[in-house]
């Protein structure tokens, strides 16, 4: 088996190991729990002293 094909396997089980993550989250994780966490996080232009640069 050449490099070439090598990488290509390994890539290619890659892409397929991060799509099949992608959607066991999006069916494990609850909306609710997303909602939660971006509630908590707000915004870095919201903050008025992240524009003070004394």
């Amino acid at each position: 088996m050449s490099a070439r094909a090598r990488l290509a396997t390994f890539f290619a089980g890659l892409i397929a190991l991060f799509g099949v993550s992608y959607a066991v989250a999006g069916a494990v994780v609850p909306d609710d729990a997303v909602d939660r966490w971006q509630e908590r996080v707000e915004p870095a232009g919201d903050d008025e002293e992240s524009m003070d640069h004394d």
